[in-house]
């Protein structure tokens, strides 16, 4: 395996630059004192030496704490690795040495990243969430044979329109168990899938008509995932559409270090429609092409040969298939009729809106907060709009990278993002002038100072518009605080308070404390008292409450809400004078994750 320490020892030796020497001799015949001229050091390679100094340190400690299996700890480091060269100011493209080393560590990151994978969800940053699938592995009770089970089955046999469908519908007792199981032990899960299949529905059914396939194959994503761009199982299957890494790859989807495209929906989608059509030409029938898309195509044709069947109810009734193969497609045809009839069964979830956004090509590495900054939308729903993204950056080393916004922010986007330098897109944020700020706040919170911000806007004064926009170059405190920090450059969460106090983490600071609540450092210290900036795990503090953006000055109330048919995020937020971010961070919910009637949020309203 490559060695940490061969590639700093020749990195380094190639970076000092050569001492002078001098030779001298005593006596009679002593020679003049030979001086070589002093060489001054070159300043690009003392920054790219401390780069590697720097990038070295994290990996090794990344190293130590992946070999002890702490791999959140890992990850953490790791990713200071990288963000050492994303957040150095230097081009690693235009240093070859710089360049070398930085695809090196990628490299062997992503190794480990892949070893990981095989024991858990790897050093992935995006919060996974379980898959259905995994549920399909316990055997559900059928109804007895009995008169009343004959009569419901014929009941809905009689009430199936079969132009309604484009896949044949059989209605048995194991169809019959999971409508029971949905209805009842499952609700929960079923709803909610119902509701997300809203977002993509429209998207599924159109790429599987132009492939030529049935359209109502995308109920199998309910089965698989609930419509769950994070879904991850318990066989390592990701996304939608619950692809394992090698299938993945057999269908052109990426997944390394800065992507994952089985959490991609339209992409993972694409490969699902290729998925399918390979497996009706092997099998001819759409069940057994579903049940080999759960257990692959080879267990079903070693039952098949086995059992001398050609049904997949012939093979569910053998010992050739796992249970979760055996529920499956009942549990797809369970899932397609109460998603069709929703009344019928007892259900009445209105989906979700169906996704709407717009294109624009990235040209290199970029920060996410930058561009969600600059397109005047959130991180959240930056992320959302683009599940593959594993990092907070653009993949390196792909240009022209097709980034989804928000319907109609496009324009707004470009007008932003042409302000800022090509290579500072990594190191500058965008902030929109608020009121209270001045530019002696805004340098505090960014670790910047005003003439910087001054030279960046070519402004020549210092009055600010509230709503202008900023290009708001970050200071090395800030840099230097994103990467020793155990949290990291990547930590969104609002942090919470209890009575206005917030409790000190690990590896908090000054800084990253007073720009979490929007307050300058010196404010922050005024108001504890605090003569050294030292602080301690589990020191309490005096804070802005930050949890809304309307309560800036502590003026807020809590409210526990309990979550009703119709209600979203952003009609919750709207009334109770919060937003999304605040509520997602106070109920840890995730970037994908949704609300269900009966939930119960903690909110804190802010007073109007």
């Amino acid at each position: 395996m490559w060695k940490i320490s061969i590639l700093l020892a020749g990195c380094v030796a190639l970076l000092i630059s050569c001492g002078g020497t001098s030779l001298k001799t005593k006596g009679p015949d002593a020679l003049p004192v030979v001086t070589a001229p002093i060489v001054q050091p070159n300043p690009m390679e003392t920054r790219a030496k401390q780069v590697l100094d720097a990038a070295a340190f994290y990996y090794d400690r990344g190293e130590t704490e992946y070999k002890n299996g702490h791999l959140e700890k890992a990850r953490r480091d790791f990713d200071s690795c990288i963000d050492t060269f994303l957040l150095s100011g230097i081009n690693p493209a235009q240093d070859k040495m710089l360049s070398a080393a930085f695809d090196t560590y990628i490299t062997e990151i992503h190794k480990r990243e892949l070893e990981a994978f095989q024991e858990g969800d790897g050093f992935t940053e995006v919060p996974l969430e379980p898959a259905p699938i995994d549920e399909l592995d316990v055997p559900v009770e059928e109804p007895p044979v009995a008169a009343e089970t004959n009569e419901l089955i014929q009941k809905i046999e009689g009430e199936i329109n079969p132009a309604d469908y484009d896949i044949p519908v059989v209605v048995n007792s194991r169809v019959l168990a999971f409508i029971s199981s949905f209805q009842h032990q499952r609700r929960y899960e079923m709803e909610g899938g119902l509701w997300r299949s809203g977002r993509y529905l429209d998207m599924v059914r159109a790429i599987f008509k132009e492939e030529g396939l049935p359209q109502d194959l995308a109920y199998v994503a309910l089965i698989e995932s609930s419509f769950k761009s994070h879904a991850y199982s318990r066989a390592h299957a990701m996304g939608m559409w619950q692809f394992i890494s090698g299938t993945g790859r057999r269908y052109n989807l990426r997944s390394d270090w800065w992507v994952d495209e089985r959490c991609d929906p339209e992409k993972a989608t694409h490969a699902a429609a290729g998925y399918f059509k390979d497996l009706y030409s092997m099998f001819g029938d759409w069940y057994l092409a579903m049940a080999a898309y759960n257990a692959g195509e080879r267990t079903i044709e070693n039952a098949l040969k086995r059992t001398g069947k050609a049904s997949f109810w012939d093979l569910a009734d053998s010992r050739y298939l796992r249970t979760e193969t055996k529920n499956y497609v009942p549990a797809i045809l369970a899932g397609m009729l109460i998603a069709k009839n929703q009344e019928k069964y007892g259900f009445d979830i209105q989906p979700d809106s169906p996704i709407d956004f717009e294109v624009v090509n990235i040209p290199a590495t970029t920060d996410l907060r930058l561009i969600a900054e600059c397109a005047d939308t959130t991180l959240a729903d930056l992320q959302d709009l683009n599940p593959e993204l594993r990092r907070l950056t653009t993949p390196k080393g792909t240009s022209n990278y097709a980034l989804l916004l928000p319907r109609g922010q496009s324009e707004t986007f470009a007008e932003n993002f042409e302000r800022i330098p090509g290579d500072k897109r990594v190191t500058w944020r965008l902030r929109t002038v608020q009121n209270g700020d001045t530019l002696t706040k805004i340098a505090g919170l960014y670790g910047t100072n005003v003439n910087t911000i001054l030279q960046a806007n070519s402004l020549q004064k210092e009055a600010l518009a509230v709503g202008a926009k900023l290009i708001i170059p970050m200071g090395p405190k800030l840099l230097a605080q994103a990467n020793s920090s155990p949290h990291g450059y990547r930590q969104q969460s609002t942090p919470t308070t209890v009575g206005g106090a917030y409790t000190v983490h690990s590896g908090d600071t000054i800084f990253s404390i007073a720009r979490s609540f929007d307050i300058s450092p010196s404010e922050l210290m005024e108001r504890n008292s605090l003569r050294s900036t030292v602080l301690h795990p589990g020191d309490k503090l005096s804070v802005h409450q930050s949890e809304t953006k309307v309560a800036s000055r502590g003026s807020y109330e809590k409210v526990i809400y309990l979550v009703k048919k119709g209600d979203t995020l952003y009609n919750i937020a709207n009334n109770y004078n919060t937003t999304v971010d605040s509520i997602r961070s106070l109920n840890r919910l995730a970037r994908s994750g949704s609300i269900r009637p009966g939930d119960r949020l903690t909110i804190y309203r802010g007073k109007k």
